[in-house]
């Protein structure tokens, strides 16, 4: 009895540590917002604030073969808010999206493969999604551990508005197509973030019959 009691409860930790740190994408993932997609060029306005980066040829990197990388490496003298990598559309009649928005109806969430370095002083990622109107973008943050590969993963229904109220994003169509990927949001009192490596890949989605978004 004492055995299987024992083997019993290994058995449930290891399913948690697996559902904890998965170093693979779901089964069902299907690229969504590709680092070297046929629309990125010049036009496309990648960007990096607290950093440098660099995006690996035809989506070949340490992450694995076609699955998108980017190394984000931060050049900060001082502290900073936030590290940031993303793009934008400057010019209000371009057309630069990365992805498309309604892509995500019916899906669980958005995940992508990362490995932050042990010498980051984050352990965490942030996704930020922008809506086509105003300045509203819609955001999650996630908790990550150090020094691994691990697939991470973002359901869409807790990703809230920064609008008064924070209002669950249920509209993809919404969505513009531009994005920025961050180490979490840390300025208050004082900026906080030293230094952020880290290495992503390219957004997937997940699961279908997305989940009601949380209260």
């Amino acid at each position: 009895m004492k055995t299987l009691l024992i083997t019993t409860t290994l058995f449930i930790l290891a399913g948690w540590l697996h559902g904890f740190a998965d170093t693979d994408l779901a089964p069902d993932a299907v690229k969504w917002c590709d680092w070297n997609g046929p629309q990125v060029g010049t036009s496309t306005n990648f960007y990096a604030n607290g950093g440098t980066f660099k995006v690996a040829a035809n989506g070949d990197g340490s992450l694995g073969k076609g699955v998108g990388e980017v190394t984000f490496t931060s050049n900060n003298p001082d502290p900073v808010a936030e590290h940031q990598f993303g793009n934008s559309i400057w010019s209000p009649t371009a057309n630069l999206a990365l992805f498309d928005g309604g892509a995500l109806a019916g899906k669980t969430g958005i995940e992508l493969l990362v490995n932050v370095d042990p010498t980051s002083t984050s352990e965490k990622i942030c996704i930020k999604l922008n809506a086509s109107t105003g300045d509203e973008v819609y955001s999650q943050t996630v908790s990550i551990g150090k020094g691994s590969v691990q697939c991470v993963q973002f359901p869409l229904a807790n990703f809230r508005s920064n609008k008064p109220g924070g209002a669950p994003l249920t509209d993809f169509s919404s969505l513009k197509g531009t994005i920025q990927i961050t180490d979490g949001w840390a300025g208050y009192p004082m900026p906080s973030q030293a230094t952020w490596i880290i290495k992503f890949s390219s957004i997937y989605t997940y699961g279908s019959g997305g989940d009601a978004p949380k209260p």
